[in-house]
């Protein structure tokens, strides 16, 4: 006689029977969108909303950013003029002997040149602009999302990886922004839970009969 298996605790019995649900037979009838697909799509558009809005203030903030940055650089050269009386080559050699790491950081220092503010102000605008297409892609498959189309899943789950993978490795990523690709994680998730993950099988299989 063999003993029963080990019962699975409530939690991981309730998670099975949400991920694993028969699908019913297609009878013809108009497919029912369930709510959680709805809520899918609304945290996914919500997603590109902030995505856009967070793109379009920092194309509109550049040149405010580009002035306050050097504002900053320029008061850390004035420090460097008189604590050390230079900055730069202009650094005098007997005070580089015995550098600190403030006078290290002032040796290092040069002027600002028109091209490096032209660099800033074009990376901050590309960004923006960047974060504007991210925005509008997230948001029009959020919105076809409640449909059940495949190609706006597939594209919240690759936008999703991707924008994880800039945030973790290049630090392309603001407060904002994470929470953004966190309501897109949070769409996907529920795509393939239970009845959400049926209701896109069902769409899908009734695409290929017609």
């Amino acid at each position: 006689m063999t003993s029963p298996g080990p019962k699975k605790s409530g939690f991981l019995a309730k998670l099975q029977n949400m991920a694993v649900i028969p699908l019913p037979v297609d009878d013809g009838q108009p497919i029912v969108r369930p709510r959680g697909v709805t809520i899918a799509s609304v945290l996914a558009i919500v997603a590109g909303v902030i995505f856009l809005l967070g793109g379009a203030l920092g194309f509109a903030t550049a040149p405010s950013l580009l002035d306050s940055a050097v504002k900053q650089y320029n008061a850390g050269i004035s420090s460097c003029e008189q604590t050390f009386g230079g900055h730069g080559s202009t650094l005098a050699t007997p005070t580089v002997a015995s550098l600190t790491s403030s006078a290290a950081v002032c040796r290092s220092s040069t002027d600002l040149t028109q091209s490096d503010k032209d660099g800033f102000l074009k990376s901050q605008r590309t960004f923006g602009v960047i974060f504007v297409v991210i925005g509008l892609v997230v948001g029009a498959a959020g919105w076809f999302l409640r449909n059940g189309a495949r190609w706006a899943k597939r594209t919240l789950v690759i936008g999703g990886a991707l924008l994880l993978l800039a945030a973790a490795l290049l630090k392309l990523s603001t407060p904002i922004t994470l929470v953004a690709t966190l309501l897109m994680a949070i769409a996907v998730v529920m795509t393939y839970v239970g009845k959400n993950a049926a209701f896109f099988m069902r769409v899908a299989m009734r695409g290929k009969q017609h």
